[in-house]
């Protein structure tokens, strides 16, 4: 418990000290256009990929024997603990093959990585502009996240779904597993969901001013596959109806801003088999669409994607996220 609260409080200073030393620096670069080389069938397969890369992988893990030699046996359904620690290997070892063959195959498609943001210009005032959008977000996030979980349990009286994460750090993690939940949260999912996210589709989204029905109908079809019942397509539906009225009046609302909130809204679906996570994801996703939007690099929303799951995860690592 001392060594947690130790890398929290670590953690905290590194971001009041980045913040500090960029309170005279200007964070955001003039805006400009850029040229978006990918199409939507691009950016199609890269998620498959994402996707795939791991269960491929999985298939390999367990045709070699390795979780028979590592756990005895291999993953089934039954065992649904197992499945999720197999999981994790598949998930952390696939994560750079897949990133690789996505950048490859862009680069061969004529995309370059500093369009995607994929990119080290401004490097310091992206880092510190992430660090401050931590600062400010994540209690606002936490307590919307609290909140609804209380509206679940003591209003609605429904239990919340767990995370997969969650369920194994419920359950007597080995030392190594807690090394692969640390990498997946805090290392593989805030690069490869911004990469996906804020790098490829809400750069296109922006190019668009039809992008708003688009991002609304797919993430309805995202809510209905991953999420337990009806509550993400309506969530998904009230959310997004806004998008699909505003985009009938194009002088209303800049095409910039309908990109982030489509992106915003397809990255919380995304989270659906976690319900009720997808709400206040929302209100994450729309601070890390801004940065992205206005740094033009991924620096910004990577960092604070990345200190807010660290933040999680200590949470997890200590106990607390039961008492919510």
């Amino acid at each position: 418990m001392i060594a947690l609260n130790a890398g929290l409080i670590v953690t905290l200073l590194l971001g009041g000290v980045w913040t500090w030393r960029s309170i005279d620096v200007g964070f955001f670069p003039a805006s400009r256009r850029r040229m978006i080389p990918w199409d939507l069938g691009e950016i199609l397969f890269s998620f498959l990929l994402i996707l795939v890369v791991p269960q491929l992988l999985l298939l390999i893990l367990k045709s070699a024997g390795f979780f028979v030699r590592w756990y005895g046996e291999n993953p089934t359904a039954e065992n649904h603990v197992l499945a999720i620690r197999c999981g994790l290997w598949a998930e952390s070892l696939a994560a750079p093959f897949a990133v690789v063959l996505i950048l490859g195959w862009l680069a061969v498609r004529g995309t370059r990585p500093w369009q995607v943001g994929l990119t080290t210009w401004r490097f310091g005032p992206s880092l510190a502009a992430g660090t401050l959008a931590w600062w400010l977000l994540t209690p606002a996030v936490f307590l919307i996240n609290v909140a609804v979980i209380w509206l679940y349990t003591i209003v609605l009286k429904t239990e919340s779904a767990k995370h997969p994460l969650q369920e194994l750090a419920m359950s007597q993690a080995g030392s190594m597993e807690w090394v692969l939940i640390v990498f997946l949260a805090v290392v593989k999912a805030p690069f490869e969901e911004e990469f996906l996210f804020r790098g490829l589709l809400l750069p296109w989204l922006a190019e668009r001013w039809w992008s708003a029905p688009l991002a609304w109908c797919a993430a309805l079809i995202v809510a209905a596959l991953l999420g337990p019942g009806w509550m993400p397509v309506i969530f998904s539906g009230v959310i997004g109806l806004p998008l699909l009225l505003v985009c009938l009046r194009k002088d209303m609302l800049r095409t910039p801003f309908l990109a982030i909130f489509g992106s915003s809204l397809l990255f919380a679906v995304a989270h659906s088999n976690v319900w009720p996570t997808p709400i206040p994801l929302f209100f994450l996703g729309l601070g890390l669409g801004y940065l992205m939007q206005r740094t033009r690099s991924l620096v910004a929303p990577i960092t604070l994607h990345a200190l807010f799951n660290s933040v999680s995860t200590i949470l997890m690592l200590s106990g607390l996220t039961d008492k919510f």
